[in-house]
């Protein structure tokens, strides 16, 4: 299994979106379930035969970066068979 790493609960807030099942992704997240509830009214008034859910986050996941090696390139195998080991190196991920 992946290592997890836990979000520090001050940077992750709860927050809530508007999503109509037959149209695009969310992407606006409302800071409070009011704002979200308007958001949603409002879009049913705009769109009178459409059904616009409004969805809360309870929870994330966030997955470490897995590691970035570095490997030489060499000319031809070395005759003893031995093998490069690969260098760690900083990833931008």
């Amino acid at each position: 299994m992946p290592n997890l790493i836990p979000l520090e609960r001050k940077d992750f807030h709860k927050f809530w979106m508007v999503w109509n099942p037959n149209g695009r992704a969310p992407s606006y997240r409302h800071l409070t379930l009011e704002s979200a509830r308007q958001e949603a009214a409002r879009l049913a008034r705009q769109n009178h035969s459409d059904t616009f859910c409004v969805l809360e986050c309870v929870g994330a996941v966030q997955l470490e970066p897995p590691p970035a090696y570095w490997f030489d390139a060499v000319e031809r195998p070395a005759e003893d068979g031995s093998v490069q080991e690969p260098t760690p190196v900083d990833s931008p991920y």
